[in-house]
């Protein structure tokens, strides 16, 4: 039996963004205490989360997905502020910086690839997409989360506007760091 990988799809970000988010983590790291930061060169905003699946879908998503981002032309994004997921406010299980800017364009994007992966027999999305960008996982303060909340809205990262000119599909490599490793790249436009 074949073992199943982690599969998703994301639009990576630019250097001056992914520098701007380091620095605004590294911040904030010390005084805001989650269990495991992203590494920079994970940093991404996710357009479609796969999941665990057979690694043969790799190659039965490329065709679906190429001819879904094919027509669909280059935007922008930007940096917005940080926000959390998860087991409310008290103990967050997601730090997420925001994103900005071409939001419109990422949540089509977002639809086109749902649809594309569909026809390959992943699951539809049933969530409403949220654009965001995951800076820490599982808060481990003693404190309530909302201790820091303040810290985190005086020190958001500089916007570090970029251009999404492709999609990219990640597998998870776990325990290792960076842990994302970019399997194929599909243009815009």
């Amino acid at each position: 039996m074949t073992s199943s990988i982690r599969l998703f799809f994301a639009a990576s970000l630019g250097d001056a963004a992914r520098e701007a988010l380091e620095r605004a983590c590294q911040t904030v790291r010390d005084a805001v205490p989650f269990s495991r930061w992203t590494h920079p060169a994970d940093y991404h905003a996710t357009v479609k989360f796969i999941g665990d699946v057979d690694p043969s879908l790799v190659d039965a998503l490329a065709a679906p997905v190429r001819d879904a981002v094919a027509g669909f032309a280059p935007f922008e994004l930007s940096l917005g502020g940080f926000g959390t997921f998860g087991r409310g406010r008290a103990a967050p299980d997601i730090l997420w910086c925001g994103v900005a800017g071409g939001t419109d364009e990422l949540r089509a994007l977002h639809a086109r690839v749902d649809a594309a992966a569909a026809s390959c027999g992943v699951a539809r999305d049933t969530r409403p997409f949220r654009a965001h960008i995951t800076a820490a996982r599982k808060y481990r303060g003693d404190a309530p989360f909302a201790a820091h909340a303040s810290l985190l809205a005086a020190l958001p990262p500089a916007p570090s506007p970029w251009r999404v000119e492709e999609l990219v599909l990640y597998r998870t490599n776990f325990g290792a760091r960076p842990a994302y490793e970019a399997l194929q790249r599909f243009p815009l436009g």
